[in-house]
């Protein structure tokens, strides 16, 4: 466009960084879907925060996209998979993990990083810092000026993305944002390394 500034070599490399981050998540399912990137604690330290014994993950659905048909049941499963530096945190058909309450639970003393992919039109991540969560920003809107830094590496609102590339760039955004570099979607796309349920009454669910 005319008047238009070149990127910088940095800036040319952290779009390539975020693209390489993306690529990682191609093609994995996102629609109704909520994911959490937390760095700083493990897999079993996720489940007690979680109001669960490390030893009762159970085998669950095969893949992501099985979820159960009852909506409450599917609101308290959340799967867990533990990677280098943290864990992913997966529910199929459920927005808790990008809740404030959640999230909260999740980054004390850690940084994570809350998606939910609402099945009625946008795309909603929360940044929260040793239990303090952030203002929720939705992404994939038009640049105005004003949205985070991290937004334009990742081009969000591209529109000539192929189709197996939306909802990579939030996920790669996400984990970045949390401190993770994921290196495959298994965490994902599942199946998660363990699912487990989450108490009846528990205030993650308030």
């Amino acid at each position: 466009m005319p008047g238009a500034v070149p990127l910088t070599p940095g800036e040319r490399a952290a779009q390539r960084e975020a693209d390489a981050r993306a690529a990682v998540f191609r093609g994995v399912h996102t629609e109704g879907v909520s994911v959490a990137f937390v760095a700083g604690i493990d897999e079993a330290e996720a489940v007690r925060r979680l109001g669960r014994d490390p030893h009762d993950g159970t085998a669950g659905p095969p893949d992501a996209s099985a979820v159960p048909h009852d909506p409450a049941a599917a609101h308290r499963r959340v799967g867990v998979t533990g990677v280098a530096g943290g864990c992913v945190l997966l529910q199929p058909g459920s927005y808790l993990l990008g809740t404030d309450a959640a999230l909260a639970a999740l980054s004390a003393g850690a940084t994570a990083y809350g998606l939910y992919f609402n099945p009625g039109g946008g795309t909603f991540g929360t940044l929260s810092r040793d239990g303090r969560t952030e203002p929720t920003e939705e992404i994939g809107l038009p640049p105005y000026g004003d949205e985070p830094e991290g937004h334009w590496r990742y081009r969000f609102w591209s529109r000539s993305r192929p189709q197996e590339r939306y909802g990579a760039g939030a996920l790669g955004y996400a984990a970045a944002a949390a401190g993770l570099r994921v290196t495959g979607p298994r965490p994902v796309s599942g199946p998660p390394h363990r699912w487990v349920e989450i108490p009846a009454g528990s205030p993650l669910l308030a």
